[in-house]
């Protein structure tokens, strides 16, 4: 759901698990051209070594310790981008790259690895990032000059691949001078929607706190965070979630500041069905960004996902809530009787749902 555009007709987004297919087909059309350089490119012989692969990426994005995005070209899956070594404590990483010989010249890699080098150095403050590669890979040793790397050494006999010498080439956070690059969606001119994860704890804590008063008798969430270690915890929870493929999180900004967010609080890929959730702050509201942001997960949950069926549940009394799951064009099918407990007090829960096939004739 969330890309970065790197051209009219590209785009770079997660690889994530369910793309197991589509990137075990991938791997078999490059493994003879990618092979000879990235050694687990002749891992991948089957769709379970895809997914296999493709999981521990999600359990190390969930541990902030690597992370794996691909690249798309006019639908296709064509190459991708990494972080192999994502060291936070010590500030450095290391970025990996792959691509589709048939995708190559278009400056696909360069622009891809750009973003990931901005999100690092901007986002998380990494000091250094990384970039090994052999002496004999012109290719790779060209896209390292184009980013502004320098050599440092030739490490002897050091690849994992084998018994090959590599080179070291890095860009330092003092270097680096890109233009800042976000994976995001933009919901308005000055707002955009981006995954929230437990690095983001201090100012998901900040933002429950300003809005605990407003939210508390509807969200849970405002009973649960009440510093940043628990919403480190929160956001831990769901990105394990998202790297067990049962729910994901995502946070609004708006001129930079969180102001809210939205999330699958439950998304069940076996029996098609999912439950959105959202907060927002008070001075956010009346611009229609929740209403903006829900019809994109919902999109992707029918559209990309295949889920059959998109729940939302809420308090009969949270009239603002109601009013977004009408605006989505849901259905009320009833109240659920002391459905859930909130502050020591059972409450009652509306349930509203939209199909896939209700969604595909609005759109």
């Amino acid at each position: 759901m969330l890309a970065a555009a790197l051209t009219d007709d590209a785009e770079l987004r997660q690889l994530e698990p369910w793309n197991a297919e589509e990137f075990t087909a991938h791997m078999t059309r490059t493994r003879d051209y990618a092979g000879p350089w990235i050694p687990w490119a002749n891992m991948i012989t089957d769709i379970d070594a895809g997914r296999r692969f493709l999981l521990g990426y999600a359990d190390r994005q969930a541990k902030d310790t690597g992370r794996l995005y691909g690249i798309w070209a006019d639908g296709k899956l064509v190459g991708g981008t990494g972080f192999r070594v994502f060291d936070a404590a010590n500030g450095v990483c290391e970025l990996g790259v792959w691509l589709d010989p048939a995708a190559a010249g278009r400056g696909l890699i360069t622009k891809a690895a750009r973003y990931m080098i901005d999100w690092a150095v901007r986002d998380r403050g990494m000091s250094r990032v990384q970039w090994q590669t052999r002496p004999d890979n012109e290719r790779s040793i060209a896209v390292a000059r184009r980013l502004g790397m320098t050599k440092e050494a030739v490490m002897r006999s050091a690849s994992d691949g084998g018994r090959y010498d590599v080179e070291m080439w890095s860009v330092l956070a003092s270097e680096w001078t890109a233009g800042s690059g976000s994976m995001s969606l933009r919901l308005a001119e000055n707002t955009e929607l981006r995954a929230l994860e437990p690095w983001n704890a201090e100012e998901f804590a900040q933002n429950i706190d300003r809005v605990r008063d407003y939210i508390g008798p509807w969200v849970g969430m405002a009973h649960m965070v009440t510093d940043t270690d628990s919403g480190r915890t929160v956001l831990q929870r769901y990105a394990d979630k998202q790297a067990a493929g049962n729910g994901r999180i995502y946070g609004i900004w708006i001129d930079g500041k969180l102001m809210g967010g939205t999330l699958f609080r439950t998304f069940d890929a076996a029996n098609s069905m999912c439950e959105i959730g959202v907060w927002l702050d008070p001075a956010a509201t009346g611009g229609g960004l929740i209403t903006r942001a829900c019809r994109h997960m919902i999109d992707w949950a029918v559209c990309v996902r295949g889920m059959s069926r998109v729940e939302w549940r809420c308090s009969p009394e949270n009239e603002r809530s109601g009013a977004v799951a009408q605006r989505l064009g849901m259905t009320l099918e009833g109240v659920l009787r002391s459905e859930y407990p909130l502050g020591g007090v059972r409450q009652d829960a509306q349930v509203w749902s939209l199909l896939a096939a209700e969604w595909r004739a609005r759109k």
